[in-house]
């Protein structure tokens, strides 16, 4: 290594750690956390709950906290299984060992892209270049909200390193290790993340495979050799087809023990739940599936054909039209970037702060990658007379941008059209906002691609592209390729100079201009805002002309001086423009007990009671209301999300609940079950006025009392007519609520003696599965009585219980209680006068195991029963007995097979093929 090249890693390594520290600063320095979004709120109490399980000798299979429990393992969020989850295992606190992890990913992001840009021949500076614009840029660093994602960004880079390697020197070797980076990718949280990069090494090799076309025709011309007659197998080996199937497979397999449980819990979440198909495959099955229901039920043609038409219209109606509200389809294109924050790559946070503008649905505050990176990456977009790596990288940039647009597809200009033409109703047009756009043919077109959500993730690989292409640019402009830099430099800033003066003419009528909006974390600051839009032309202009003085001046030599203060500039500009995005709060934050489960305990021991609360807390956002009486506060943002986050953790917000052992019956965050969330919406939906008159709870207060909610948390001046009062949860930051005792709630186990048998449902149809539950809650237009009958779905007939039908009425003393709890591990004693159901309000799930102990100490094996369409029961004959619920999922343990067998073969390989 020479002197030069040396000095240039040092530089690039110096920026890097530079940049790092400058924008984590606080949270290195000054023992403060990240908290903003789902940092704070969410995978925060979800990691430490999953860290407390591993360190009580329990892999974490099983979520008790939320919404009756859900299976930790099949959710990907969890990252259970994710190799670098070995960081909260080092001896820090595990606040500190969180930060670590963040901040390992965001490091990790940098250093791949880095790898990347030098693996594809761009210069050490050139690289360091990409490797700050990437990882310091808005669309990566801003996903320290959502770990996962972060997860996903940080090994994006390494994954098509290992693709170039792999299909370029037709490596088995690299094709494995394609896979691994794919299983950690999975591992990690993020399977979409996986999934992108399967399709991109898929793009490469077809693009590979078209630059080789007239290599191959050349050599088929001549006769083949006598040694390539022999070579058949290797060909198939290193066949590109056959190494990107090896990769997936690698990956597929490596990542089994996430893999196989998620699968199982994709088919009872929301996700799965549809009334209509969202893609041609989703289509082909419903096709199949009504013929077949028309060969077995219609007995007439005309039936037959009116079933078909039905057929076709629920398809148009599902792949062209818009989804409903509040389903998964509808979600799949929520967080879509709108077309017209394009601008921010130029003028970085234009449109004000994330924490001070107008618009909501926002994935990323802001995509400012460096105006200088935008710019030589705008110079070096080919996808044709290119090298392969170049078009493939031209063509992420324009899937990644064209994708994250989600619903702003053809259907959403159409609309817009129309609506100016006419003053027609925008639900009369059949056609929905996503089609036509690059995500929706996605969705449509792709498999399985309809269980993932939110098209602004894809900005991330346009991020990745345009930084690479902008080490592309960097080399070909200081090598004297480039043209026309400097002349866009001059354009851009003539244009942010007339921006400038126009944000500066309307200031003194801003506040006309700009809504009265009030925001979740308090109101609009219209100051701030024409501030930072203000700021953002001010901010261009002045780049502009300092990089035009600086390329002018690399004419006259020293050109690596000159490539040493572009990238220190870039780094100052992304320093500036990006680091208001990292907010920040003490740690005190964590350490503090949440009020409200404070004011729980004390209560539940003055009541002798100590079995696990069961909670059912408003979904309504009340702080934002109080905040919105209160003044802005210009410029003060880490200090406003501070407030709101201590107001969450005080309120059990997002998963709190999960760090003080308190369940809430209604959580709304994460992916439900489906049935589970039918059940509440069907709650709420026959929802007696009556009963719920004077408070604001969202569900039928009978269900919830069936759910065993033992306390009601409620916003400030709200209350429940039959609940009592327990205390006011003192104001958090401007912001507090009132804590009811709800006495009229379920234990988590009772008997019952009245059942009524039904066969299982055999499909996730949101319509189906709501009539089902209706009628298990409700007989004869009122409540039923489930307190003293359950409704269970089993197959077949059941002698045993099918006489208890219209049974004994009368309430009968038989004690019935919890004595283990613990989240995998449930035991009940229960004495019995006469046959029937030990019910368990604990969601039902496939991979729990009931035995019962009789009164000879002899362990048995039951079939656990779905009763009430969401718990659990089993049916006991007369006597005094001992039940154990474990819960051993069938699909963590075939996956955790199939994971540590792949593990060792794909170890044997490598060392086989280093050798």
């Amino acid at each position: 290594m020479n002197k030069s090249s040396l000095q240039s890693r040092t530089l690039v390594a110096a920026t890097i750690l530079g940049l790092f520290f400058c924008i984590f600063g606080p949270v290195i320095f000054l023992s403060q956390s990240l908290v903003y979004r789902d940092a704070g709120g969410y995978f925060h109490p979800l990691f430490r709950w999953s860290c407390s399980e591993w360190a009580s000798g329990r892999i974490p299979l099983w979520n008790p906290h939320d919404n009756c429990g859900m299976p930790a393992a099949g959710d990907a969020s969890y990252s259970v299984f994710y190799p670098g989850q070995l960081i909260f295992a080092l001896p820090f606190d595990f606040t500190t060992c969180y930060q670590v992890y963040i901040l390992a990913h965001l490091l990790l992001a940098a250093g791949a892209a880095y790898l990347l840009a030098r693996r594809w021949r761009a210069s050490t500076i050139a690289a360091g270049v990409c490797a700050v614009s990437y990882g310091f840029g808005g669309s990566v660093l801003f996903q320290h909200c959502n770990v996962i994602y972060l997860i996903g960004s940080a090994w994006l880079p390494m994954a098509l390193w290992a693709a170039d390697h792999m299909l370029r020197e037709r490596s088995t070797r690299w094709a494995l290790v394609f896979g691994i980076i794919l299983a950690g990718m999975t591992l990690g949280g993020d399977p979409q993340a996986a999934y992108h990069a399967g399709l991109i090494a898929t793009g490469y090799a077809l693009l590979l495979w078209l630059h080789e076309r007239p290599a191959r025709r050349e050599a088929a011309a001549s006769p083949p050799g006598k040694e390539e007659k022999h070579h058949c197998l290797h060909f198939l080996v290193s066949h590109r087809v056959a190494l990107l199937v090896t990769g997936a497979l690698t990956g597929a397999l490596l990542a089994a023990v996430q893999v196989v449980p998620s699968l199982e819990w994709s088919t009872w979440s929301k996700r799965a739940a549809r009334e209509a198909p969202r893609s041609l495959y989703e289509a082909s099955a419903f096709l199949v599936k009504t013929t077949s229901q028309q060969h077995e039920d219609a007995s007439d043609p005309n039936h037959a054909v009116l079933d078909d038409d039905r057929s076709w219209q629920t398809i148009r109606a599902g792949l062209f039209g818009t989804p409903a509200r509040s389903t998964h389809h509808d979600n799949i294109y929520r967080f879509s970037l709108s077309p017209w924050r394009l601008g921010e790559l130029l003028w970085p946070n234009m449109r004000g702060h994330r924490f001070s503008h107008i618009e909501l649905r926002n994935w990323s505050a802001s995509l400012y990658l460096g105006l200088l990176p935008l710019l030589l990456a705008a110079g070096s977009w080919r996808i044709r007379n290119a090298p392969v790596h170049v078009r493939v990288i031209s063509w992420l940039v324009v899937i990644g941008v064209a994708g994250s647009f989600g619903e702003y597809g053809l259907g959403w200009l159409l609309h817009g059209i129309r609506n100016a033409s006419s003053a027609g109703e925008a639900e009369d047009f059949p056609l929905g906002y996503a089609v036509g756009g690059v995500y929706w043919f996605l969705v449509v077109g792709l498999p399985g691609y309809a269980a993932f959500r939110y098209p602004a993730k894809l900005f991330v690989l346009a991020a990745l592209g345009i930084s690479l292409l902008a080490a592309r640019g960097w080399d070909r402009t200081f090598s004297g390729q480039a043209v026309g830099l400097r002349r866009a430099l001059l354009c851009l800033g003539t244009i942010s100079l007339a921006g400038l003066g126009l944000a500066m003419a309307l200031g003194p009528w801003w506040d006309q201009v700009s809504p009265d909006f009030r925001y979740s974390v308090g109101p609009l600051d219209e100051i701030g805002t024409a501030r930072d839009v203000a700021t953002a032309f001010f901010h261009t202009l002045v780049l502009s002309l300092v990089f035009w003085l600086l390329l002018k001046r690399s004419k006259r030599g020293k050109r690596h001086y000159i490539q040493a203060i572009g990238l220190l500039l870039i780094g100052v500009d992304l320093a500036i423009a990006n680091s208001w995005m990292t907010v920040s709060a003490a740690n005190s934050v964590w350490q503090e007990q949440p009020l409200a489960a404070r004011l729980m305990t004390t209560n539940d021991q003055q009541r002798m009671d100590t079995s696990r609360c069961r909670v059912y807390r408003s979904n309504q956002w009340w702080y934002r209301s109080t905040q919105a009486e209160a003044a802005p506060t210009a410029g003060r943002i880490s200090e406003r999300i501070t407030k709101s986050t201590r107001w969450g953790r005080h309120t059990l917000f997002y998963k709190h609940n999960m760090s003080v052992d308190v369940s809430l019956v209604n959580s709304i965050f994460g992916n439900r079950r489906n049935d589970y969330s039918i059940f509440l919406d069907v709650a709420s939906a026959d929802s007696d006025t009556s009963s719920n008159q004077g408070s604001i709870l969202e569900s039928h207060r009978a269900v919830l009392d069936l759910l065993g909610a033992r306390y009601f948390l409620l916003p400030e001046d709200s209350a429940h007519p039959d609940a009592t009062f327990v205390a006011p949860i003192p104001q958090v930051d401007g912001a507090g609520g009132m804590l009811w005792y709800n006495p009229h709630h379920f234990p988590r186990a009772w008997v019952v003696h009245h059942l009524e048998v039904m066969p299982p449902l055999r499909t996730n149809n949101p319509s189906v599965v709501a009539q089902r539950t209706r009628h298990v809650l409700m007989s004869d237009g009122a409540p039923r009585d489930l307190r003293h009958t359950a409704v269970v779905e089993v197959n077949g007939a059941l002698p045993q219980i099918s006489h208890m039908d219209g049974g004994r009425s009368g309430i009968l003393n038989e004690p019935c209680r919890i004595t283990v709890d613990s989240p995998q591990h449930v035991e009940i004693e229960a004495s019995l006068s006469e046959p029937g159901l030990v019910v368990l309000s604990d969601a039902y799930y496939p991979g729990w195991h009931a035995q019962v102990v009789t009164d000879r100490a002899t362990a048995v094996d039951i079939p656990i029963l779905r009763t009430n369409r969401i718990m659990r029961g089993v049916y006991l004959p007369a006597g005094h007995h001992r039940i154990i619920y474990r819960f051993r999922p069938r699909s963590v343990y075939i996956g955790a097979v199939v994971t540590a067998i792949s593990t060792l073969c794909v170890l044997a390989a490598l060392i086989w093929r280093i050798h």
